[in-house]
């Protein structure tokens, strides 16, 4: 066995002779300390804070829900000012002038949210350089640009020109020869064949995609009597079926050899064959025209009386032709003659000039128009002195009233100048004035206009309109939301902190409510007690507490059972002071994000029975909004589009404002806001 040898140190020693090599100590090192001068706790150099701060520190730190905070504050304090201090009125009749006028925020002309409007493919019409005359009004026209191209039509319009009637032939029995007649309606309107007179007719044979084209005949048919007074049709064949489609022109006066020289009744047949028909094809011709001339070596004053009666049977305008036989009667005594059919006749290929532009909506309602004015508005705004003017007697030679007219305040007089005084003479003599006024002076605007959200189809103003209902919508909302919070807040809170058969009875009613379609309710309430406002809150309620029951009973049983809760109740706490005391703050944070929620939920709901035409009768709301203007969305979209955008914002930001309250105020974040 190995011998070992152990040498012992002494650790002290060497600890000290450490010490001294590597930490040498001075006597400068130490110092001697009073204990009363020593201070143990020092005064916290922050202020000291309560929950409420806290969670306001922390809501601030939430940046998407400060910025909702202030758009819900924003829609809250419009929908209370805009009522009161817009003075539109929304109970007003209907004015056709203020209809669907286009939201206007900038001046016209800046191309955006101007008040204009931009058309395009509108009819133009040269006469007037106007687009539809009859529509548009040609000084609130902007930015014309008449079409290149023309653009052609097959049926009637009040600005096209040309064209053809198609004629078409059938091979049913019902029609064997299809006939297009011209008559003389007029009994003044005598054929006087002492003159010259030929039948023009012009034909095309233009290329139509599955169409033939058959043979055609003219007939004139006219009226006699017999020796016994009877009367007898008779007609003459002017041409025989043929394939003649060109201008021909056929001469009237070959019916002298018949002892006709004058008739008071006469028509002009073209008929047309259905022999050449094909099912796979429409058959028929095209008239381009059709002219009765008459002529004369000698003119006289009685010709040129007679032709002018003649050749007003004509037509030169298919177009024309179709608009005057569709307006005409068989007794018309205003128009000479007119066309009928006893198949089919319809118009082929009117040309129509087109044109796009932009049109001012508050120039064509507000601007200058002609306006007939009675006697007492007009010395109304003589008393008003803005005008001063004086009805003479009637021009001998003119039949016209002489007056004197002038402008005594041109910023507030309505009217620019009178046109024409017309005077009724009766038990009652009435004055009445044909003038030219600034139409927003003579409507009672002090300056024109303007609408920021534009009008609807009863002229009312819909910024006014929207944030009525939103106001509406809003109270109902808060209302709703109230009782529904308070309601099933109780109910969750005893239903969570009992727990037991307590709790499984309350479920089960719970369950059974629950299981009824909110809006069958909803319906049934309004269909038995009406569609006021107190209606729609009983029916929101009914089962709207159910969801925050809901909560409130899972977040006692969450909280019931903690320890501060059963340390609480061991010092002799009672359950009321444990419900309100412990359980319900910890528990206030999710519940309160449900009942703010709450709100945007109903005003959803509403907006949703409104649109099924359920909505309140007397009141405004965005339900009602939506539900009257859901037809507008193609031809008028910024009605439902400023409405969609509000409730959207008012979503979304409740949503937002919802959350940061729920983190804001829950317990278990304190102190995170410094």
């Amino acid at each position: 066995m190995e011998n070992k040898e152990f040498d012992f140190i002494n650790d002290e020693v060497e600890k000290e002779e450490n010490i001294s090599k590597e930490t040498p100590v001075n006597e400068d090192d130490f110092k001697l300390v009073n204990r009363e001068d020593y201070k143990l706790d020092q005064k916290f150099e922050t202020k000291p804070t309560t929950f409420l701060k806290d969670s306001i520190k922390r809501f601030s730190k939430n940046k998407s829900s400060v910025v909702a905070t202030w758009i819900v504050g924003i829609l809250i304090l419009l929908a209370i000012f805009v009522p009161i201090f817009d003075t539109s009125n929304l109970n007003s009749i209907k004015n056709n002038e203020q209809t669907y006028l286009e939201p206007k925020l900038f001046n016209a002309g800046s191309g955006f949210w101007d008040g204009t409007i931009e058309y395009k493919n509108i009819p133009y019409d040269a006469v007037t350089d106007c687009p539809s005359p009859d529509v548009f009004r040609k000084s609130a026209v902007t930015d014309l640009k008449v079409d290149s191209t023309t653009s052609f039509t097959d049926s009637y319009s009040l600005y096209g020109k040309g064209g053809y009637i198609r004629l078409n032939a059938y091979e049913d029995s019902q029609y064997d020869n299809n006939k297009v007649f011209l008559k003389s309606t007029n009994s003044s309107v005598d054929l006087d064949l002492r003159y010259k007179t030929t039948l023009e007719i012009e034909t095309s044979e233009e290329e139509i995609q599955f169409f033939r084209y058959v043979p055609y005949q003219v007939k004139f048919s006219y009226v006699t009597y017999d020796s016994e007074g009877n009367l007898v049709n008779n007609e003459v064949l002017l041409k025989d079926f043929s394939k003649e489609y060109s201008k021909i022109t056929l001469d009237l006066n070959l019916l002298v050899g018949n002892g006709i020289y004058s008739n008071p009744s006469f028509e002009i047949d073209i008929d047309v064959t259905g022999q050449d028909t094909n099912k796979y094809y429409s058959s028929g011709i095209l008239i381009k025209s059709l002219a009765l001339k008459p002529t004369t070596e000698v003119e006289s004053e009685e010709f040129n009386e007679y032709a002018s009666k003649i050749t007003a049977l004509n037509f030169t305008d298919a177009n024309e032709m179709i608009g005057r036989s569709s307006k005409l009667e068989d007794n018309s005594t205003s128009n000479p003659g007119f066309y009928t059919c006893s198949g089919n006749k319809n118009l082929y290929h009117a040309e129509i000039t087109a044109c796009s532009f932009k049109y001012d909506t508050y120039e064509a309602a507000f601007g200058k128009m002609v306006k007939l004015i009675d006697n007492e508005t007009m010395k109304t705004y003589k008393r008003k002195k803005w005008i001063n003017y004086t009805v003479k007697d009637k021009d001998p030679v003119t039949g016209k009233i002489n007056f004197d007219f002038k402008i005594l305040n041109e910023k507030k007089s309505p009217v620019i100048q009178i046109i024409e005084v017309q005077k009724t003479d009766g038990d009652v003599v009435t004055t009445s004035f044909l003038c030219e006024v600034y139409n927003y002076r003579f409507l009672g605007y002090s300056s024109m206009p303007r609408y920021i959200m534009g009008t609807d189809k009863s002229g009312k103003d819909m910024f006014k309109y929207v944030f009525e209902g939103l106001r509406t919508s809003l109270i109902l909302g808060v209302v709703t939301s109230a009782i529904c919070f308070i309601f099933g807040l109780c109910w969750g809170a005893i239903s969570g902190y009992f727990g037991g058969n307590v709790d499984l009875a309350m479920e089960r009613f719970t369950d059974i409510l629950s299981g009824l379609p909110w809006i069958v309710i909803m319906t049934l309430c309004i269909l038995h007690l009406g569609s006021n406002f107190g209606v729609f809150v009983l029916a929101l309620c009914l089962t709207g507490w159910i969801g925050t029951a809901a909560t409130t009973r899972t977040q006692f049983y969450r909280f019931k059972n903690r320890e501060y809760v059963l340390a609480s109740r061991t010092l002799g706490a009672s359950n009321m002071r444990l419900i309100f005391k412990h359980i319900l703050p910890n528990a206030m944070g999710t519940i309160i994000t449900g009942a703010v929620l709450m709100i945007p939920s109903v005003v959803f709901s509403e907006a949703t029975i409104s649109y099924l035409g359920l909505g309140f009768t007397n009141l405004s709301s965005f339900g009602v909004i939506l539900s009257d203007n859901q037809a507008e969305l193609l031809q008028h979209p910024y009605l439902l589009i400023f409405p969609s955008v509000i409730i959207a914002l008012l979503e979304i930001s409740f949503n937002l404002f919802g959350n940061g309250l729920r983190d804001a105020i829950n317990p278990t974040l304190k102190g995170e806001g410094e």
